[in-house]
């Protein structure tokens, strides 16, 4: 499948900022972008942005019609944990009404559609997580994201989910710091910071996610993907990571029980993913945390060295 146009929803965001660089980049695709407030992803001849609220359905439809994409990669989602269980009417707004409509619209140009979804889907009691064990969320963030897939899963015709865990790397556009980058500014200025030592996670590196995007669409895979790094560890031990690699002292970093953290009951003490589906369909493996964190300082570098 080489599709000419490509739309992604949340595109001033992490994953969705990233995928836009890189098909524009990479590609000779033609992207449009829709996401809220101005456009922070740069501007390219064959790259449109759009600001639309996707729980607007009319809008939607509206520019799905209007730009006839091939694909759909939808990465908009409010994400915090916290901030969905707190306004669990607002989280069900987007990530589940937002999904209904951009899956509706899709259908309605016969587009594929790939839903990116959540580690937190399931409830973390598991050491390793396969995509036969059934998701089971534990917080308004982890069900918006269940009832989103189910939508995706009875109304869409050619789609395809895929389930990250703990994404990280450098953006420069993205305005919320993913894991990998809080920890290193604060550890390289000396802002305190707590990290549990008892949630695990195989942490994903961005461009892992990427493609593993291009991936489905060039075969025009369908179904449920995991996808996290090679290397299972505790959040704790990734910001070690870091620290090492970067070679950055560690400093303020507190290593704390998630007993002792607010909300920490929300967040699966177990997120992590054999990615034996995506080696059999893709022959590519995810790359460890020590190869993921390199990639990510050199991203770090290459940004620094722009300005």
């Amino acid at each position: 499948m080489v599709p000419k146009k490509i739309l992604i929803t949340g595109s001033n965001g992490f994953i969705g900022g990233a995928l836009v660089r890189f098909l524009i980049n990479a590609t000779n695709a033609n992207v449009i972008g829709i996401s809220k407030g101005e456009c922070r992803t740069g501007s390219n001849p064959r790259f449109q942005y759009e600001d639309i609220d996707i729980s607007h359905k009319e809008a939607v439809k509206f520019i799905v019609n209007q730009t006839q994409p091939d694909v759909i990669v939808h990465c908009a989602a409010i994400s915090q944990v916290d901030e969905c269980e707190k306004y669990p009417e607002k989280c069900s707004k987007i990530n589940v009404e937002g999904t209904k409509n951009l899956v509706e619209a899709a259908q309605g140009i016969d587009a594929k559609f790939i839903f990116l979804s959540s580690d937190f889907v399931f409830d973390g009691k598991e050491k390793w997580n396969s995509n036969k064990i059934k998701p089971i969320p534990i917080s308004v963030y982890g069900k918006s994201k269940l009832k989103a897939e189910k939508v995706v899963e009875t109304e869409s015709k050619n789609y395809a989910i895929i389930r990250p865990v703990l994404v990280y790397g450098f953006s420069p556009s993205a305005r919320r710091n993913n894991i990998f980058y809080w920890a290193y500014q604060s550890m390289k200025n000396d802002v305190p910071i707590r990290v549990v030592n008892d949630q695990f996670r195989t942490p994903t590196f961005v461009d892992d996610v990427i493609q593993l995007i291009v991936s489905i669409i060039n075969k025009n895979a369908s179904g449920a993907y995991n996808i996290g790094g090679s290397t299972r560890l505790s959040v704790y031990d990734f910001v070690v990571q870091i620290a090492k690699i970067s070679k950055i002292p560690m400093g303020l970093v507190n290593e704390s029980s998630s007993k002792n953290v607010v909300n920490a009951n929300l967040r699966p003490l177990n997120s992590c993913f054999d990615n034996f589906k995506i080696i059999k369909d893709f022959e590519f493996t995810p790359l460890s945390t020590h190869e993921g964190i390199e990639r990510a300082l050199e991203q770090v570098n290459q940004s620094q060295n722009m300005e």
